[in-house]
């Protein structure tokens, strides 16, 4: 993940970098990480440092995620990383495509309505179950285990099954 959000912080715009995350994950350490990488790698911006702008929301507050989009458009930010839960994925795909603003996910999220400012580091569940299968048959498995971290992971692969 880290190097993915590297990857998208060094493309963006130099002086607006801002990260909602919510307060249940630690994602906005990566976010941190990333950024202090590429201020430490001279040959990546020569003439800029970037500053990180985090605000952490509660879970399915999507009354406070919208607030804080808001407060990040008016400071000028260049994307939103984040967040995870439904209802503030909802208002920020709903914000950033009014303002043409990219929402990077970083996560696995149920395939939605296709929105034009959403860039998912995630592949999507049917194409990574296509792969899953397609290396299960050309290795001629007879069984195989899934082993689940949370719900989240469980539902993205369960798609898997049905192939």
């Amino acid at each position: 993940m880290i190097a993915n959000l590297y990857l998208a912080l060094l493309y963006m715009s130099l002086d607006r970098k801002r990260g909602l995350f919510e307060t249940n994950d630690n994602q906005d350490l990566a976010f941190r990480k990333a950024i202090e990488m590429i201020n430490t790698d001279e040959s990546k911006l020569p003439r800029a440092k970037l500053q990180a702008k985090v605000k952490k929301v509660a879970p399915q507050d999507s009354f406070r995620a919208l607030k804080t989009a808001c407060d990040f458009l008016e400071e000028g930010m260049a994307a939103i990383i984040g967040p995870k839960s439904p209802s503030n994925i909802g208002v920020l795909h709903s914000i950033c495509d009014t303002f043409q603003v990219p929402l990077l996910l970083t996560h696995w999220a149920p395939r939605s309505t296709p929105r034009s400012h959403v860039i998912n580091f995630f592949p999507d569940s049917r194409i990574l179950a296509s792969a899953f299968t397609e290396f299960i048959k050309q290795d001629s498995w007879k069984s195989f285990t899934l082993i689940f971290e949370d719900n989240e992971g469980k539902a993205a692969k369960l798609g898997m099954l049905d192939s």
